[in-house]
């Protein structure tokens, strides 16, 4: 995926993007012992599936997803990282 997929990237989190010939897109998340506790882990891991369904009606479809959560996600909102997501996506559907 890293090889032949694209990558983006900001304050809270990094997104790689390979496209695939499913259908349909899969999502994958990285939170890394950086980010804090167990408790903080699975927060950002809540908020980053959240906002993925959130934003599931204008998910591109046929691509793979890996987010990676940056450790300043340890402390966003919902909101931030809905944004900081939306914004991500928006720049690969670009790439």
């Amino acid at each position: 995926m890293l090889k032949n997929g694209n990558s983006s990237s900001d304050r809270h989190l990094v997104i790689y993007k390979l496209e695939n010939q499913l259908g349909f897109s899969r999502y994958g998340l990285c939170v890394g012992k950086k980010i804090g506790t167990a408790v903080k882990r699975n927060r950002v891991k809540r908020l980053i599936r959240e906002a993925i369904r959130s934003l599931n009606a204008v998910l591109p479809r046929n691509w793979d997803i890996v987010v990676v959560a940056r450790e300043a996600s340890a402390e966003a909102s919902l909101t931030e990282i809905l944004l900081s997501l939306n914004g991500l996506l928006k720049r690969m559907k670009g790439k």
